[in-house]
């Protein structure tokens, strides 16, 4: 945290033996919870029926939701990434095990894909075999498909998705998805405090706020997650609106889940928390500082990729108007501007290692720019492609570039940034996935 003179400093990081003690509770946890007492223990009032729907406005991928039309999930965009034809008898075993469709697949955020298709008729089709196809595999705990961000993230889509997943006329079926939803939340209820804190927990929180407005008699669960969130959020957002974890693609993603809640609450007719929209009006601003004049956002800790019309979705969706700050202390990003010539010099501090996630040791490195024509950059993030394998009509799934992981890590090197190197060393010491101290 800060100081009151604001000075920059870094925050501690758990210890070796706070983590393994951690690891091991963890393991114990997940013993219990796959025994038949804690399955029982779930059980609890059936939902009938929906309160509603909770709108997205952030629209899926149309390219995506077309190979689902035609049978195939994929990942990254379709030619990058991963794909798996969905009719394949094994199908959740082998997406659960592929590191580049596991989330997408056991988050359903492909079901933003598929509301985008015009047949409509045939999505309910896809969502149905693939709805029916998870209960079998997957509706009793599994220490990954039912981990609290996954699940929350997964409970989310199926309230937003509703009219896909539950537009069937077979009764059992449809209570079989209801009576899942309320499993799932009660587990959440019971996790949330086990959960990673930062972006996992702000996942899991808002998920049990969802579930609490749209499920009934989920006051108790609302409650719960508006506590939780008020807490997280304190933490991984810092004062001038910039994220702990350094990267701007988790402010997206928290933002874009602000952004659902709000509209979430009016759709109830609740009054939503005031820090909700507190907290928008601190990002915005930030946000803005990231851009560049053709919208795009600067090449820092991974950010980059994505395209200037999300951002200017999630700024107006944000109700946030504050103008671009010029001098972000508490996160240490600045920007520069003289005529056409813009500056963005990322001054922030290392992460704290358990929110440092595919962070970059980028520490005092600038972009520079003349109105949209970049002069000096950051090497940015960078795509994953695939290989050739068998098609998805085989039986086979397209795994991504075996040098897509080394690519990964080059470009989180401080070589990798317009910056000071001394020694050839990182500002920042990169441990696995994770920064370690500088």
């Amino acid at each position: 945290m800060l100081r009151e003179q604001r000075h920059l400093v870094r925050m501690p990081s758990p210890g070796l033996f706070d983590d393994l003690g951690a690891r091991l509770w963890r393991a114990v946890r997940q013993k219990a919870y796959a025994s038949r007492f804690y399955d029982w223990r779930l059980r609890g009032r059936h939902p009938l029926k929906l309160l509603g729907c909770p709108v997205d406005p952030f629209p899926g991928d149309a390219t995506a939701g077309a190979a689902l039309h035609e049978g195939v999930l994929i990942a990254h965009g379709g030619r990058q990434g991963a794909r798996l034809g969905i009719e394949q008898p094994d199908f959740w075993r082998r997406a659960a095990r592929s590191p580049a469709l596991s989330h997408k697949a056991l988050g359903f955020s492909w079901l933003a894909d598929l509301a985008m298709i015009k047949d409509q008729k045939r999505a309910r089709v896809v969502a149905e075999l693939l709805m029916r196809g998870w209960l079998d595999a997957f509706g009793r705990y599994h220490s990954e498909a039912w981990s609290a961000p996954l699940l929350a993230e997964r409970l989310r889509h199926w309230l937003i998705h509703a009219p896909l997943i539950l537009s069937s006329h077979d009764l059992v079926y449809r209570s079989a998805v209801l009576n899942s939803m309320a499993r799932q939340a009660r587990h959440l209820m019971r996790v949330l405090g086990d959960s990673v804190d930062g972006l996992p927990r702000v996942h899991a929180a808002s998920g049990l706020i969802l579930c609490g407005l749209y499920l009934p008699h989920g006051k108790a669960w609302r409650l719960r997650g508006e506590a939780a969130l008020r807490r997280v959020l304190d933490r991984f957002v810092l004062a001038d609106g910039g994220p702990i974890s350094r990267r701007p693609e988790d402010l997206l993603v928290v933002m874009k889940l602000l952004v659902i809640l709000r509209h979430a609450y009016d759709d109830r007719q609740e009054e939503s928390p005031a820090y909700l929209q507190q907290c928008l009006d601190r990002m915005g601003p930030f946000l803005r500082a990231l851009r560049h004049a053709d919208g795009r956002l600067a090449h820092i800790n991974g950010a980059g990729g994505e395209p200037p019309e999300l951002i200017d979705l999630i700024l107006a969706q944000s109700a946030a108007h504050g103008r671009a700050l010029t001098n972000a202390p508490y996160s240490g990003l600045m920007r520069l501007n003289a005529r056409q010539t813009l500056v963005i010099f990322d001054a922030m501090p290392a992460a704290p290692m358990a929110m440092s996630h595919r962070a970059h040791a980028g520490t005092l490195s600038f972009e520079l720019a003349d109105g949209p024509d970049p002069l000096v950059v950051n090497i940015g993030p960078v795509a994953r492609a695939p290989t050739s394998h068998k098609s998805a009509d085989q039986g086979g799934d397209e795994r991504t570039d075996p040098y897509a992981a080394d690519l990964g890590a080059l470009v989180r090197t401080t070589a990798a940034h317009s910056t000071l190197i001394l020694m050839d060393k990182n500002s920042t010491r990169i441990r696995n996935d994770h920064l370690a101290k500088g």
